[in-house]
């Protein structure tokens, strides 16, 4: 349970850092973008690419994501292959926010076990509806909490500006970063072909992202408050009764 009450998420996702790296060929693939200094290079099928530009354009307006599947191996250096994606479930997402709630998390370790024994959630994927390519401060958090292994990624879509970019954490810090697209090369989703530049994510830079993050967040201290004063109504009309009722029952 955190400070305010609410239930705390508490996922515990693969470790591979801890485990034996496969000697897995490392894929044929072409640069997009600039790779950051120090990041272990990611490798994303181009039919991954297309599977999740495909979700987030069914619903271009409103946050939604899921999580990206691979592996990490060791080819003359490690490496990150993802293969695979899988749309998260049973979200809470509005225009600017998305939540991966415990059923969400659930879902997806039931599919996750119908998978090849090898295949690990290597990072996740949402929209930014016309937002651009960034990583907000919840983003940030996700990020930390639940992807914070160095092979493992976040993938950011805009559906709006028909743009991309990888996230990956170096030192300590969530930094945007060039990656691969293996299985050939395809930029038909997109009409702005600019390769990803890369930058420190520092979102006390952006008033305006952080002005959005203050008002989410208010947003739900209302909801809340709304919820109670609705069950506090309930249970005052049923042990209530009037004054204007007792007169009218004497005038009787």
């Amino acid at each position: 349970m955190s400070e305010s009450g609410k239930p705390k998420i508490e996922i515990k996702l693969d470790e591979l850092r801890e485990e034996k790296l496969s000697n897995a060929k490392r894929p044929v693939g072409a640069l997009e973008g600039a790779a950051h200094p120090g990041v272990v290079p990611i490798y994303v099928d181009s039919g991954v690419i297309e599977s999740t530009w495909q979700h987030v354009r069914t619903n271009p307006y409103t946050e939604i994501g899921g999580v990206l599947i691979g592996k990490c191996a060791d080819d003359g250096g490690p490496f990150t292959h993802i293969f695979d994606s899988l749309e998260a479930r049973h979200t809470t997402t509005t225009v600017g926010s998305l939540t991966f709630t415990h059923e969400t998390w659930a879902d997806i370790s039931d599919r996750m076990s119908c998978l090849p024994q090898d295949a690990k959630i290597a990072g996740w994927y949402h929209s930014h509806p016309g937002h651009g390519i960034f990583m907000s401060s919840r983003d940030v958090f996700i990020h930390n909490n639940f992807f914070r292994t160095n092979w493992q990624c976040a993938l950011v879509l805009d559906p709006i500006k028909n743009e991309e970019g990888l996230f990956q954490i170096v030192d300590n810090q969530v930094v945007r970063s060039g990656f691969w697209r293996a299985g050939g090369r395809s930029s038909a989703h997109r009409t702005n072909s600019t390769p990803s530049i890369v930058v420190d994510v520092s979102l006390e830079q952006d008033p305006l992202v952080e002005a959005g993050e203050h008002f989410n967040e208010a947003l739900d201290h209302v909801n809340d408050a709304i919820d109670k004063l609705g069950e506090y109504a309930k249970e005052k009309a049923v042990h209530f009764r009037s004054p204007l009722g007792r007169h009218l029952d004497k005038r009787a």
